[in-house]
Order: structure tokens, then sequence, then C-alpha cells
């Protein structure tokens, strides 16, 4: 039959007959066809969808460098107040960690002896007096050199340019100059507030006190772990900004900041202890080690508190002299000591000229000593010359 016929209602519809050829023939033409129409309709639609991709691609890269200049340097480097907050989180974190189970150590220790009722709050208020503020204290400042030791082995920079450097022969001259010039600054506000009835001393403690030696080693331990924290490692981090207003100020700043939480704290205080930090800014800064700082801080904090009596940056510890305030006021700080009193601020611009006296010949470059200067990670353990850092 080689046509066929359907009828409808009004029409009849002819249709042709099979041509030669099998459907399986016919499949591969169908499929041609068919992807033919697909590229055209691609085609039609590929600048549309090319310009859609591009805008996507530059918004993606945008976002990735808008990420990049926030976490890091020109130089692909993590830029330093990252490194700075980040450590300053460890210490704050572990400091209250470490805190909280010592506390829980002791009280465990206390539940566990078999005491009658007032022996057990005779020895609760003594631990409480005597023993937990030394074992917190000495806690506090282990972390606090801990953080900054561990960070700057994490990025792999030579231990002298912490400011540790050539302990046997800078610290015989550096660091004893400190300690001279925190003697000095300390003994003379002193004798001030004494000669002026701002300060009167009401008797003398034996200085073989067991209490009266623990706080001689805890402001040792302050003085070494605060200018390792602050000076050694912030300052050195903040070099490879190659400011010199951020390398002194920021350091002193944070400096400030840790003692707000000290008791009877004052605006006064907080800018005393900033101005003393930018002296032992200067001191790291014109040197390149911190030996002088330490002396100083160490100096600083033992005469006016173990030995004339005074607080120390609100804290009342064991003394030689026991020492009183008639009344507090600007000159004397106050409950604060007198780091909260004027006397403190000239005492701090007077460190600032004495350093930069000190140290008018000093040939060491902070930004540009590439002797000094930490290594990249790449450069340890070789021979050549290390990059600055940045």
């Amino acid at each position: 039959v080689q046509l066929g016929a359907v009828h409808d209602r009004h029409l009849l519809v002819r249709f042709p007959a099979p041509q030669r050829g099998s459907l399986r023939d016919r499949q591969p033409r169908v499929r041609r066809r068919r992807r033919a129409c697909a590229a055209a309709h691609v085609r039609q639609r590929a600048p549309h969808v090319r310009a859609l991709g591009r805008r996507r691609s530059r918004a993606i890269e945008e976002r990735r460098l808008v990420m990049k200049m926030i976490f890091k340097n020109k130089h692909g480097m993590v830029r330093s107040g990252w490194i700075i907050a980040l450590c300053m989180a460890a210490f704050y974190a572990l400091g209250y960690a470490f805190s909280a189970l010592l506390i829980d150590a002791l009280r465990m220790i206390l539940d566990a002896a078999s005491l009658d009722a007032a022996s057990y709050d005779a020895l609760v208020d003594w631990m409480s007096a005597s023993v937990l503020p030394v074992a917190l204290q000495f806690l506090t400042e282990g972390i606090m050199l801990a953080v900054p030791l561990a960070a700057w082995r994490i990025m792999r920079y030579r231990w002298e340019d912490l400011g540790l450097r050539d302990f046997c022969a800078r610290f015989k001259k550096d660091g004893v100059v400190g300690m001279a010039l925190g003697f000095a600054a300390c003994s003379a506000i002193f004798l001030l507030l004494l000669a002026t009835g701002n300060v009167v001393v009401e008797g003398v403690n034996s200085p073989f006190s067991l209490s009266l030696f623990a706080w001689v080693l805890v402001f040792v331990a302050v003085g070494i772990a605060e200018e390792v924290m602050n000076r050694g490692f912030i300052m050195s981090v903040l070099r490879r900004t190659n400011s010199r207003f951020l390398v002194i100020v920021v350091p002193s700043l944070i400096f400030g900041l840790i003692h707000l939480t000290n008791p009877n704290v004052t605006l006064l205080s907080v800018v005393n202890i900033v101005l003393l930090g930018i002296a032992l800014s200067l001191m790291y800064y014109k040197s390149g080690n911190v030996w002088m700082c330490i002396g100083f801080h160490i100096a600083w904090n033992l005469f006016q508190s173990v030995v004339y009596g005074m607080p120390v940056s609100g804290l009342d510890v064991p003394a030689f002299l026991v020492s009183a305030y008639p009344v507090g006021n600007l000159l004397n700080g106050g409950g604060f000591g007198i780091e909260g009193g004027v006397l403190t601020t000239v005492a701090a611009v007077s460190v600032m000229a004495f350093t930069l006296f000190y140290y008018r010949t000093s040939e060491y470059r902070f930004f540009g000593d590439h002797a000094n200067a930490p290594q990249s990670p790449a450069a340890v353990g070789q021979d050549e010359e290390a990059p600055a850092i940045r």
C-alpha cells in the first residue's frame, strides 16, 4: 500500500508511506539535528552567560582580595595586629582557665583535709591572704612569658630578635643601668613624699620574712614577663610596619590597658603607666635588647612595694618599711600608689630624656639592622643573610 488514508469528521488527511531505510538508520540524523539545535541555542545565549560568568568571577576575586587585605599585608604575611590580638586573647583565655583550675585544686585540697571548723577557716584565711595571691601572680606571669615565646617559636624567628640577646654583655651594662634608673626614680619620689608629709613610715619589718622573699621573686617575674610580652614581642612584631609611632605607642597603650583591672585605678594612673611604657619602649628601640627595660621594671616595682611599703599598681604587699598615706592626693596617688600621682608623670618624662641621652651614640637601627632582623621560615638554618622582617 503506497498511501494510507485516515478519515476525520470533515477532513481527509493523507500521509506518505515510510521512506526507505529503517528507524535505526534515521536515529543518528535525529540526534545530530537535536545537537545542532542545542548548539545554536547555546551560541545565542553564550554572550550573556560569559558576561555573567565574568561578573561572578570578578566579584569572587574582589571578595578574596578584600579578605586578603584584611588579614595579610602586601608581602603575603599575616598582619601584625592579628598576631598581637591572637596572643593577647590566648594569654587571657589561658590565664582565666588555669586560674580557675588552681582555685578548684586548692579547694579540693582543703575539703580533703580533716579539719575542724575553726582550723579550716583559719587555713582558708591564711591561704587567701598569703598563698593564693602569690600563686596566681606566678601563674599569670608564667603564662604571659610562655605565650609570646611560643608564638615566636611558631613564627620561627631568632631568639635574639626578641630582644633577648647578649645577656652576659648587655645585662651587665644596660640591665644594671636600668635597675639603677628605676631605683633612683622610685627613691626620689619616695623621699619627696616623705619630706612633704604625704607618706609616713610607721615601722620596720624583718627583711628575712618568707612572704617578703616570695614577693621579691614575684616582681622579678613581673618585670621579665611584662617586658618580654610588651616590648620584646609586640615591638618586634610591629617592626614589619616600619612605623616608629606604632612601634613605640601601641605597646605602651597595651601596657596601660592591661592595668585597667587593678584595684583603685584612675585615669591619671593609666596615663602614667602609658608614659612609663613609652620610656621603656624607647629603651628597646634605641638598644635592640630588653635588658634595660627589665632592669628598670624590676627595680621600679620592687623598691616602691617591697622596700618602701607603698602600693604598687593598686596592690598592697608585705614590705620592709611599714608606710602609710595620711591622705590620698595627686602627689602620692592614693590607693593605686605613686603611679597614680603627678610625680610619676615627671619621672616618666625624665626617664625618656635620660634614655635618649644615654643612647645618643647608639648605631642600632630598629628597622634597618638586617643582622638583628627576624628570619623568614625558609631562611632558618641557612648561612646566607636573613631578610628583614616586613
